[in-house]
């Protein structure tokens, strides 16, 4: 009885000693609290939402940078073990879950995919290597662009939304009647041609404990659209869970590997429209068809805060295509590709049939190696203009803004 009750004091202390460090106690209790309980009690959220887009955005960026450092959670595995349902589900999951969490989210959680040989009979690859590689670029192309289907699946797409008058629910489903068959191919391709097997991640109690965590505070956020609530939130729960530490030390962490220039180029965005030499105006009135792909190619987060806002149903669809078609273009466009695409292919990993094409890219030395920004946009060009193509039909035809009348009427 004795060493249960000490055992139990031990506990005890040890949870004190924990939770009166002074980054438990100053940040995650004092300033988290302090934090909902202002957001809460002055209705700050219902004041300042939709008056400044592009800062909305940014807490947006800065949060899930922070949820998904925080919470440990690896992208769930499917039919472990059948190569080819294996890779169609990698590739249509991570299409259709970044319509709740940003594609941000989504190719970060990619990485913690752990590849294996996959014992099929045809595969236009044949080395795993390429063949992750591939898979993993067509899940981010699908991130990337199927996100854009709820209007705060995808940073780039919210200020869009926001300013254009658009932000209810409804305003991006219309897109899914391209976006899901698009998905639904470009999985069934990767699944023929490039099958890859994956190691299962293995469902324990740790991993459920991470999961609810990341799927109740990135609804959370759905839910409210007020980051900086759901900040303080994540900031209380740090304390009670003694980690706020390490809240702080991987969300800075995430930040220095390449969450920080995808949030500096929409603060350079917010900073242009305070400048007084009408440089904002200028990108509005002149960015407009094709230039919003280029625009969003250079950086898809500055596009969509920067272009002007839409004012009809058919106006906001054509314009989030535009942006479509650029954000998954190169590894720089979107930035968070940049984080992941940053390794070297060998040579010797590539297939035969390809090595003739790709020698001219100057990410390429022949008989060495490839650099994988090179290789990203080898493979994307080709699903973007297979997109392109889907969306051109869609916008031409009325079908996206005839669905947004029939669902906008409905009771």
């Amino acid at each position: 009885m004795e060493n249960g009750n000490g055992y139990r004091e031990a506990l005890e202390r040890r949870w004190y000693e924990h939770h009166l460090e002074l980054n438990n106690l100053i940040i995650g209790c004092m300033i988290g609290l302090c934090v909902v309980v202002l957001r809460l009690t002055t209705k700050a959220d219902h004041a300042d939402h939709g008056a400044d887009p592009i800062m909305d955005t940014i807490y947006v960026a800065v949060y899930l940078t922070a949820l998904v450092a925080y919470s440990r959670f690896s992208f769930p595995t499917l039919f472990a073990g059948r190569p080819r349902l294996a890779t169609m589900a990698i590739v249509f999951v991570a299409g259709h879950v970044s319509l709740l969490f940003d594609s941000f989210a989504v190719i970060l959680l990619l990485v913690t995919l752990k590849f294996k040989e996959a014992r099929v009979g045809f595969s236009a690859g044949g080395n795993v290597r390429f063949n992750s590689f591939v898979v993993t670029v067509a899940a981010s192309v699908c991130a990337l662009t199927v996100g854009a289907g709820f209007w705060l699946g995808e940073l780039w797409a919210i200020s869009h939304y926001i300013k254009s008058g658009f932000a209810q629910v409804i305003s991006g489903f219309p897109l899914l009647i391209v976006l899901t068959p698009f998905n639904l191919l470009v999985a069934g391709v990767c699944a023929a041609l490039f099958p890859v097997d994956v190691e299962c991640v293995a469902f324990d109690r740790q991993q459920l404990k991470e999961g609810v965590l990341f799927l109740a505070f990135l609804t959370l956020l759905v839910v409210t659209h007020d980051p900086i609530l759901c900040g303080g939130l994540l900031l209380t729960l740090s304390f009670l869970r003694t980690d706020t530490k390490r809240l702080m030390h991987s969300t800075l962490d995430e930040l220095k590997h390449g969450a920080a220039p995808a949030i500096g180029l929409i603060v350079f965005a917010w900073l242009l429209k305070e400048l007084p030499f009408g440089v904002a105006t200028f990108i509005e009135q002149h960015a407009t068809g094709p230039w919003i792909a280029v625009l969003a190619m250079i950086s898809s987060p500055f596009a969509g805060a920067m272009i002007a806002p839409s004012t009809t149903p058919a106006e906001l669809y054509v314009n989030l295509s535009w942006m479509m078609l650029g954000a998954p273009m190169l590894t720089a466009s979107s930035l968070v590709a940049l984080i992941v695409f940053k390794e070297r292919i060998d040579w010797t990993d590539i297939p035969p049939w390809l090595k003739a094409w790709i020698g001219w890219l100057p990410g390429a030395t022949k008989d060495s190696h490839m650099q994988e920004y090179a290789a990203y946009t080898l493979v994307s060009v080709p699903l973007i203009m297979i997109l392109g193509v889907m969306l051109w039909a869609a916008n031409s035809s009325g079908v996206f803004a005839a669905a947004y009348n029939l669902l906008a009427a409905a009771p």
